[in-house]
C-alpha cells in the first residue's frame, strides 16, 4: 500500500516549522546597561522639560464674579448666606 511516489501533505521538516530556533540572548555588559540607562534617562528628561515648559505657558483666565469683598449682589452669595459648609 505504501508507494514511494505518493506525496504527503506534511510540511517540510525544519527548525522554523518545528519551532526549534535558537533564542536570542543578549549579553548584558555593564557598559551596555549603563549606556542604555543614560539614553533612556535623557529621553525622559527631555520629555519632562518639554511638558513643564508647555504647562507653564498655558494661559489661565480668571473671572471674578464679585468685587472681592463679598458685598456685591452675587446670587450665589445671597442663596448661601447662613451656610458655613455643606452637610449631607
Amino acid at each position: 500500500m505504501t508507494d514511494n511516489n505518493t506525496t504527503t501533505r506534511r510540511p517540510k521538516s525544519g527548525k522554523f516549522k518545528q519551532q526549534k530556533l535558537d533564542a536570542w540572548q543578549p549579553i548584558l555588559t555593564p557598559t551596555w546597561v549603563i549606556g542604555t540607562f543614560f539614553v533612556v534617562a535623557a529621553v525622559f528628561l527631555v520629555t519632562g522639560i518639554v511638558l513643564v515648559v508647555q504647562a507653564n505657558s498655558v494661559f489661565e483666565l480668571v473671572e471674578i464674579y464679585d468685587d472681592g469683598a463679598g458685598a456685591s449682589n452675587c446670587s450665589i452669595v445671597e442663596l448661601n448666606e447662613g451656610y458655613d459648609s455643606i452637610t449631607a
